[in-house]
């Protein structure tokens, strides 16, 4: 199958449902950066006096950001949901074709249909779940806490510094403002466990199109007739996985494997980023070569030197490149944010300090990539 669905097509359909999290994230930060510059002007007694009152309204302003970014996102998901699932229709349309038999798009395929729009429903129950002020928290003082208490601990700051008779009170709050930005929005699961909230909506929208694309290839597959899988390939692949990715599989030789490993493959579990799609085997062009798939495999393989961001020569395979690479991303994204904040509260020295950092952090980023052999991601930290 020349064609497969494959994860940079999934990040790129992402990019703009991510932009809306994180600037819902960076909006809600900067209205607590505008009342801290406010307070700025303030004496301490002026703010506890009105901090009752600000806050309420400050937190009119926040609800509504929410409100209007959730929107946003709403449609944004409704889009990247679509443009999968026409996706995965354009994939299998030469097998239709092959077998003689009409692929009726999946909002005229009542079967398909229910599985986009169960899909895009559950994608969409996620995201509001996700984006709920009672699920989302900021990071101050070291610990993570909901929005309120954030808020409020934050004016205390404020409030702490102008009782101190601190001159600098710029130099006093910067502390505050830079935790505030860094981590941003951060969503809390019942278990416990925290994450970025664009983090954590890039994960589960990714989640739920490659649970839809796995239904909807399922039941192309009966339509035309297939009778083997064929799985994706990519570079800086699990090592279990790597004798099956890229081949084309009988139904029967698929599941036998599944049956035998720890993970199993292009099924949709345990972060797996492998797809398959039905096949009629006899006529089945595979995507990759022999070479192309050794070449991917030893990539994956391979341990490389590097000069870390400690500046210490480093070791490690070209998989655990990724994800050291992952995570210099990240804080790049988090000095960005801090920027904006600086930039809202109108600390100029600040603000040029962290714009040097991050164009040096920008310039070692590249270096790294370069050593490691991998390649650059910079639609995610630009």
């Amino acid at each position: 199958m020349k064609e497969l669905l494959t994860e940079e097509f999934l990040d790129k359909a992402t990019e703009n449902l991510i932009e809306i999290a994180n600037n819902m994230s960076n909006e809600v930060v900067g209205i607590i950066v505008d009342r801290l510059k406010e307070c700025k002007t303030l004496t301490a007694s002026d703010v506890n006096r009105l901090k009752n009152a600000i806050r309420i309204a400050d937190f009119k302003k926040i609800k509504q950001v929410i409100s209007e970014q959730s929107g946003l996102a709403v449609k944004e998901i409704e889009r990247i949901f679509d443009n999968v699932a026409k996706e995965n229709e354009a994939m299998a349309k030469t097998l239709y074709e092959y077998r003689d038999i009409e692929q009726k798009t999946y909002t005229k395929n009542k079967t398909m249909g229910k599985i986009v729009e169960s899909a895009l429903k559950n994608a969409k129950e996620d995201f509001l779940a996700l984006s709920n002020t009672t699920a989302m928290e900021l990071i101050l003082n070291g610990k993570a806490t909901n929005m309120q208490k954030a808020y409020n601990k934050a004016i205390d700051n404020a409030v702490f510094a102008l009782n101190q008779g601190v001159v600098d009170y710029t130099q006093a709050i910067r502390r505050t403002v830079a935790e505030l930005s860094k981590n941003g929005l951060v969503v809390r699961y019942e278990s416990g466990y925290r994450r970025r909230l664009d983090s954590a909506v890039r994960m589960n929208i990714l989640d739920g199109c490659r649970q839809m694309s796995l239904s909807m290839r399922e039941q192309q597959a009966k339509e035309y007739g297939a009778d083997g899988w064929e799985i994706s390939a990519h570079a800086l692949c699990r090592p279990e996985h790597q004798p099956y990715q890229g081949r084309t599989l009988s139904f029967k030789d698929f599941d036998r494997i599944n049956a035998t490993i720890r993970t199993p493959i292009a099924t949709g579990e345990m972060n797996c980023k492998h797809i398959k799609i039905g096949v009629i085997m006899e006529i089945n062009e595979p995507a990759y070569s022999d070479k192309e798939l050794k070449d991917f495999n030893n990539k994956s393989n391979e341990k490389v030197k590097f000069t870390g961001l400690s500046g210490k020569e480093m070791q490690k395979t070209r998989y655990d490149c990724s994800q050291y690479m992952r995570a210099v991303e990240t804080s790049i994204r988090q000095m960005k944010n801090q920027k904006k904040a600086y930039d809202r509260f109108g600390d100029k020295v600040a603000s040029r300090k962290i714009s040097g950092e991050i164009t040096q952090r920008v310039k070692e980023y590249k270096r790294i990539c370069k050593e490691m052999g991998i390649s650059e991601r910079l639609n995610r930290i630009i």
